[in-house]
C-alpha cells in the first residue's frame, strides 16, 4: 500500500475507533438518540414508500413516459374532468400531428367483464380496456408472445384480444401456444393475439388492474350499449415539442368541429406523464401527499431532538476538549471524534429506520390508503425507496449533527479551563429554540388526529338508523356481460322472485348500493322558491320493499307500497334533513310537489313527498347535511345492490343467496354476497386507517416533544444550578424553584403553540374535502391538542424542576 494511501486509512481507522468508543462507553444516550432519529427515518421513508408506489413510480410496461402527454377534456376554468366526442378524434389526431404529436390514441374505459378462459367455462370479473388505433404505439407497449392489436383491427371490429402476462401464467400456464387460441368477454368469442410485458395499464393510482384488451370497434357489441364517449386522450410528442402549442392546437381543431358546443364548451387540454381522468384521484393524491407531510414533520421532530440530544453530549465533555485544544491539538482533532460519532450514529439510526419501515408496511398490508386504491402490501421498499431512505437518513444526520458541531466550533473552548463559558453561541437557547420547534410541529399533528377520530367516532356512534343486523347486501353487475338496461332490469327482477322462492321473505334492490358514497348534484325545485335551487343529495332508486328490508318507518306520512303510476307526479321519500332544508319541518314537506332531475332515471317528472324518515347513516365520514331521496322510478343504470333479510348462519345464507341467483343465470358473474355491516365497515377504511396513522404520528411527536422537554430543563437546571442554590441560600422555598423551572417549560409551549395554531391553519379545510363538514377553523381539536402538549411537557418538566428544588446551596458554592 502507497505511503498516502496508508495514512489515508490510519486517519480513517483512528475516526472509527474515536466514533465507535463514546457510543461504547454511554450506550443508553447513544441508543437514544439512534432510536429518535430511526423513528423519524423509518415514517419519512414508509411515507415515501407509499407515495412512490402509488403516484411517482412509472407505469410498468410503458416506454419513456417522460415524453407523453395526457389530454384532458374540462370545462375552462375548473378541475373537473368531462368527455369529449369519440367522432372528433381523427380532427384531433391531424392538428395534433401537425403541432408535434407523433401518436394519439384513448382507451375506454376501466371496465369490469365477465371473462372465461373456454367456452362454457367457469366465468370471474376481469379488468378490460378497450382500446383505439395507435393507442398502444403510443405508450411504447411491447408483447411478450405474440403482437400487439394492429390500427385496422382497433378501427374495424376484429374479434381479437391481448392479455396481461399475469393472466396468461395464471390460465395459460405461461405457455407460448395462448396465442391463437379463444376466450370469451361477456359471452363473444376473442382470439387471443399477444401477450403484453409488464403492462396492466394504470387508475386512480400508477399500479393498474387491467388484463385484457380489445379493439375499441368491439365496445358496442360486447357492452350492449352505445359508443362511449372519449374520456382520456394519450399523446406522445415529438423531440423537441411544445405541449402547450399542442395544446392549443387541439383547442382550436375540437372547437372547429363545432362539437365542443353540443358538449357544454369542454376542451382539451394537455398535461405532461400519465394521468387519471378521475377528479377524485386528484383529491386523493392531495391526503397522500399531505400524509407524507406529517411523516416529515415527524423526521423534523425526531431531528430536532437528536440535535438536542447531541448538543448534551458536547457540553458534557467541553472542558476535556478545551484541555486537548489548549495541548495543541488543532480544530479537526477536537471536532473529529464529535463526527464520526455522529455518523455511527446516524448510520445505525439509518439501518434500523428502513428496517422499521419495512415492518410497518408489512403490518398496513391489508389496509387501503383509500377505497379505489390497491392495498398497501404494493409499497414495496425497493431501490428507488432505498434511495430516497439515505437521502433522508443523510438529511436527518446532518441536521442533528450540524448544530451541535456549530455549537462546538463557535466555543473558545480555552476560557473553558478556567470557567464555564457558551461563547458566541448560547446554547441554552438552542435548547429551548428546538423545544419550541417540537411543540409547533406537534400541534397540527395531535389537532388533525383530533380531527380524524371524532369523525370516526361520530360515524360509529351515530350509525344506521335502521336494523341491518342480519341483512345481506349482494353486489350485481348485469353490465358486465355485456346485459342491456332492459335485460338487466329483468334479471333483477327474476332475481328477487328466485330469492323468496328459496326461503327469503324480504328482499329489495337499491341502486346504486347502499354503503357506497356516491353523491349527484340535483337540481330541486318546490313550489315556494322563485328559482331554481341545486342542492347536493344522495339519490337512490329503491324498490318498494327497500323500506321493509331495512326496517326503516316513516317519522312522517306513509311510504310507498309499490303500486304503479303510469302519470302524474311519483312518489319520493326524503330526509328530515332535506325536509327541513326545504320546507321548515318535516310535517310541512309531506304532500309537497317538488321538481327535480334525477341523473339515474330515465325523466326528470314532477314528484310528490309522500314521507319523511330520518337520516339512514349508511355513509360514515360524510356529513349528514347531505339529504337523501329514495324514489321507486326504474334507473337505467345496470348494476346495483340486492338487499336479503336472513336468519341463521351467515354461511349458510350465503350459500342459498348464490344458489337462487344461479337458477335465474350463471353468466352475470356476483361481485360479493356478505353482510351490509361489513360493507359499512369497509367504508370506514380510509377514514380509520387516517386516523390510525394520525395516533401513531401523534404518539411519536408527542414523545418527541416530551423526550425534548427533558432535554431542555435538564440543561436549564443544570445551566441555573448556582443561581438556585443562591436563591435557596437566601431563603427561597423550594415550591418557588420548581415554578420558576416549570414556568421556563410553560413559555416554550406558549410560543411554540402559537406557531403550531397557525400551521393548523389550512387543515380542516383540507379535511373537509374528504370528511365532509364546512371546514372552518377547528377551536376544539387545536385546543384539545394544546392541552395534551401542556400535560406531556410539564410531566416530563417535573422530575428535573424537583431536582433543582433539592439542590444542596452550601455544597455548589463551595464548588464555584
Amino acid at each position: 500500500m502507497e505511503p498516502g494511501n496508508m495514512r489515508l486509512f490510519a486517519v480513517v481507522r483512528q475516526l472509527a475507533t474515536e466514533g465507535v468508543r463514546p457510543v461504547l462507553r454511554h450506550p443508553i444516550s447513544s441508543l437514544a438518540i439512534a432510536a429518535i432519529l430511526a423513528t423519524g427515518i423509518a415514517a419519512s421513508t414508509a411515507a415515501f414508500a407509499i407515495v412512490d408506489t402509488f403516484l411517482l413510480r412509472p407505469v410498468a410496461g410503458v416506454t419513456d413516459e417522460a415524453s407523453l402527454v395526457t389530454i384532458r377534456f374540462m370545462p375552462p376554468g375548473q378541475a373537473a374532468s368531462a368527455f369529449g366526442s369519440a367522432t372528433a378524434l381523427p380532427d384531433l389526431r391531424e392538428a395534433g400531428r401537425r403541432a408535434g404529436l407523433v401518436h394519439l390514441g384513448w382507451a375506454c374505459c376501466n371496465n369490469q367483464v365477465a371473462y372465461s378462459s373456454g367456452e362454457g367455462g367457469p366465468t370471474s370479473v376481469e379488468g378490460a380496456d378497450f382500446v383505439s388505433s395507435q393507442y398502444m404505439a403510443t405508450l411504447g407497449l411491447t408483447p411478450s408472445v405474440g403482437r400487439l392489436i394492429a390500427d385496422a383491427e382497433a378501427d374495424h371490429g376484429a374479434d381479437v384480444v391481448v392479455i396481461s402476462e399475469r393472466l396468461w401464467r395464471r390460465d395459460f400456464d405461461g405457455h407460448p401456444s395462448a396465442v391463437g387460441r379463444r376466450l370469451w368477454i361477456n359471452q363473444r368469442s376473442f382470439t387471443i393475439v399477444g401477450v403484453l410485458r409488464d403492462f396492466r395499464g394504470w387508475g386512480a393510482s400508477r399500479i393498474g388492474d387491467k388484463d385484457l384488451w380489445a379493439p375499441l370497434s368491439s365496445f358496442e357489441s360486447v357492452r350492449s350499449s352505445g359508443m362511449p364517449s372519449m374520456s382520456v386522450l394519450v399523446g406522445r410528442l415529438a423531440p423537441r415539442a411544445d405541449a402547450r402549442v399542442v395544446e392549443q392546437a387541439l383547442q382550436q381543431a375540437y372547437q372547429d368541429s363545432g362539437i365542443a358546443a353540443r358538449y357544454l364548451a369542454f376542451r382539451p387540454f394537455v398535461e405532461p406523464g400519465l394521468w387519471p381522468a378521475n377528479t377524485v384521484s386528484h383529491q386523493s393524491t392531495t391526503l397522500a401527499w399531505a400524509l407524507a407531510l406529517s411523516a416529515a414533520l415527524v423526521l423534523v421532530l425526531a431531528c430536532a431532538n437528536g440535535a438536542n440530544l447531541m448538543l448534551i453530549r458536547v457540553g458534557a465533555r467541553q472542558r476535556a476538549d478545551a484541555i486537548r485544544s489548549a495541548l495543541g491539538a488543532s480544530v479537526y482533532r477536537v471536532v473529529g471524534p464529535f463526527v464520526a460519532e455522529a455518523l455511527v450514529i446516524g448510520a445505525t439510526a439509518a439501518i434500523v429506520g428502513v428496517v422499521g419501515a419495512r415492518v410497518a408496511l408489512s403490518s398496513l398490508g391489508e389496509f387501503r390508503l383509500f377505497a379505489y386504491f390497491p392495498d398497501l402490501s404494493h409499497a414495496a421498499v425497493d431501490i428507488r425507496v432505498v434511495s430516497a431512505a439515505i437521502v433522508i437518513s443523510g438529511l436527518a444526520i446532518g441536521w442533528a449533527a450540524l448544530l451541535p458541531l456549530f455549537s462546538l466550533l463557535q466555543t473558545d473552548l480555552t476560557l473553558l479551563i478556567g470557567r464555564h463559558a457558551n461563547g458566541k453561541f448560547s446554547r441554552l437557547w438552542t435548547h429551548k429554540g428546538l423545544l419550541i420547534l417540537q411543540i409547533a410541529m406537534t400541534v397540527p399533528i395531535a389537532g388533525t388526529t383530533l380531527v380524524l377520530y371524532r369523525e370516526v367516532d361520530r360515524a360509529l356512534g351515530s350509525g344506521p338508523t335502521i336494523d341491518i343486523k342480519n341483512v345481506m347486501a349482494i353486489s350485481v353487475r348485469p353490465e358486465d356481460a355485456g346485459w342491456s338496461p332492459e335485460r338487466s332490469r329483468s334479471y333483477l327482477q327474476s332475481a328477487q322472485s328466485s330469492l323468496v322462492g328459496h326461503g327469503f321473505g324480504d328482499v329489495a334492490v337499491s341502486f346504486p348500493a347502499l354503503a357506497s358514497d356516491w353523491t349527484s348534484r340535483m337540481q330541486i325545485q318546490t313550489a315556494d322558491d322563485v328559482g331554481e335551487d341545486l342542492r347536493l343529495v344522495r339519490a337512490f332508486a329503491v324498490s318498494p320493499s327497500f323500506f321493509r328490508v331495512v326496517d326503516a318507518r316513516p317519522l312522517v306520512g306513509r311510504l310507498p307500497d309499490g303500486n304503479s303510476r303510469d302519470a302524474g307526479p311519483f312518489p319520493v321519500v326524503v330526509s328530515k334533513t332535506l325536509a327541513e332544508q326545504l320546507f321548515g319541518t318535516p310535517e310541512r314537506a309531506v304532500g309537497r310537489p317538488i321538481r327535480f332531475g334525477l341523473a339515474q332515471t330515465e325523466s326528470a317528472p314532477n314528484a310528490v313527498i309522500v314521507a319523511v324518515i330520518a337520516e339512514l347513516g349508511l355513509w360514515p365520514g360524510s356529513s349528514v347535511s347531505v339529504g337523501q331521496v329514495f324514489h321507486t322510478q326504474a334507473p337505467r343504470v345496470r348494476s346495483g345492490q340486492i338487499l336479503v333479510r336472513f336468519g341463521g348462519a351467515e354461511s349458510q345464507a350465503a350459500d342459498s343467496i348464490r344458489a337462487a341467483l344461479s337458477d335465474v343465470s350463471t353468466d352475470v358473474p356476483v361481485s360479493s354476497v356478505r353482510p351490509l355491516e361489513a360493507e359499512l365497515r369497509d367504508g370506514l377504511s380510509t377514514p380509520l386507517l387516517l386516523a390510525r396513522t394520525g395516533v401513531i404520528l401523534s404518539a411519536v411527536a408527542l414523545a418527541l416533544a416530551v423526550a425534548g422537554s427533558v432535554a431542555v430543563v435538564t440543561q436549564l437546571v443544570r445551566a441555573r444550578r448556582d443561581e438556585f442554590a443562591v436563591r435557596l441560600a437566601l431563603g427561597a422555598g423550594p415550591a418557588s424553584v420548581t415554578l420558576s423551572v416549570l414556568r421556563a417549560a410553560w413559555i416554550s409551549v406558549a410560543v411554540g403553540g402559537t406557531a403550531g395554531a397557525l400551521l393548523y391553519l389550512p387543515v380542516p379545510r383540507l379535511l373537509a374535502r374528504y370528511l365532509g363538514g364546512a371546514g372552518d377553523f377547528d377551536a376544539l381539536s387545536i385546543v384539545g391538542s394544546l392541552l395534551l402538549i401542556t400535560v406531556a411537557v410539564t410531566s416530563a418538566a417535573v422530575g428535573p424542576a424537583l431536582r433543582a428544588a433539592r439542590v444542596p446551596p452550601a455544597e455548589v458554592l463551595r464548588r464555584s
